[in-house]
């Protein structure tokens, strides 16, 4: 029985908690879902991104995450010192034996202006999410037979609880870029999810959705002719949930100097009281790939046995403009 009235908490959750939105461990990778400020802002002038995590698959059965996005700059280089970026894009989020799902399409736009050495961005989104459940995949108290032994489920489950639920949804942010010299830049970014707090309950309640603040930035500092460390952090609060993720990666550029376009990668990050995040990466030209995984730390380790999730990212980005110039990142990078 306790593993009944187990599974029908669980549910009491999923239905009404708010939860704490998706995430990536390479945040930087889905630069639209970190931040709609971010929309436009890259060297080239037009970028496709994907991204897929696996996670808990040695607990339970597996959450999966899937994040793309197209984004393209407007009026840039036709313009001195502005230009917008328009961007969509789609996330697609799985969670555990109920087959909970989260579904998201998103527009944003970016204005983008130039002030000698420093960038400052502000963005806008929009879009509607929807969420559902697959009731028939769980046990409910209900469906125990009058013998009080087994589980029967053609029987119903008798709870008041849908299946589906869509809502707008709003976002807004704002970043900072200065290029101090050829050798150090930095950066700092800003966002506020959720802006209208929309209504999320399967059971016909008032659950208004939390907002979430995300707060990010780092600096990428050019060692030698050939390298270059990046830091980044990340910063998310949502209602009671904090999350916190910090690190470093070294990249080698080939071949000759720092602001190549072939170049390799490694570091790790702390998602602090969760895990340790391992990640590689590469370049070639206007491609770039990013693997990671984290390793878990948490008191859920007993249990996961040290394993957390997998991520697989894919990056284009289109011609370069004219308008950059040699050794300056517009836009953080992995």
């Amino acid at each position: 029985m306790r593993k009944y009235l187990a599974t029908l908490c669980l549910i009491w959750m999923v239905c009404n908690a708010n939860a704490q939105d998706i995430h990536f461990s390479q945040f930087y990778a889905a630069p639209i879902t970190l931040n709609p400020a971010m929309t436009g802002l890259m060297n080239g002038n037009y970028r496709g991104t994907a991204i897929y995590r696996d996670q808990w698959r040695s607990v339970s059965s597996p959450y999966v995450t899937i994040g793309t996005a197209f984004d393209i700059n407007l009026f840039k280089g036709k313009w001195e010192n502005d230009y917008f970026g328009l961007g969509l894009m789609f996330t697609d989020d799985f969670a555990g034996s109920s087959s909970f799902t989260s579904m998201q399409m998103m527009f944003s736009l970016a204005y983008h202006k130039i002030i000698d050495i420093h960038k400052i961005s502000i963005g806008i989104q929009g879009g509607i999410s929807q969420k559902s459940i697959n009731l028939a995949n769980l046990t409910f108290p209900n469906q125990i037979n009058g013998t009080g032994t087994a589980y029967d489920p053609s029987l119903p489950n008798n709870e008041m609880i849908g299946n589906k639920l869509s809502y707008m949804d709003f976002e807004a942010g704002a970043m900072y870029i200065c290029v101090l010299n050829d050798e150090l830049s930095i950066f700092q970014g800003l966002a506020a999810h959720h802006l209208t707090s929309p209504n999320e309950s399967f059971m016909n309640e008032n659950n208004p959705l939390a907002m979430r603040i995300t707060a990010h930035g780092g600096a990428k500092i050019k060692m030698g002719n050939n390298a270059a460390l990046s830091s980044h952090y990340i910063f998310l609060l949502q209602s009671n949930a904090m999350e916190i993720n910090l690190g470093t990666s070294i990249e080698y550029h080939l071949p000759d100097n720092a602001s190549s376009d072939k170049f390799a990668s490694i570091g790790t990050y702390l998602r602090l009281n969760d895990a340790i995040v391992v990640v590689a990466g590469m370049g070639y030209l206007n491609y770039k790939i990013g693997l990671s995984y984290d390793v878990n730390i948490s008191k859920l380790n007993l249990a996961s046995n040290y394993q957390g999730g997998f991520e697989l990212s894919l990056a284009y980005e289109g011609p370069l403009s004219k308008m950059v110039k040699p050794g300056r990142y517009e836009c953080p990078r992995w």
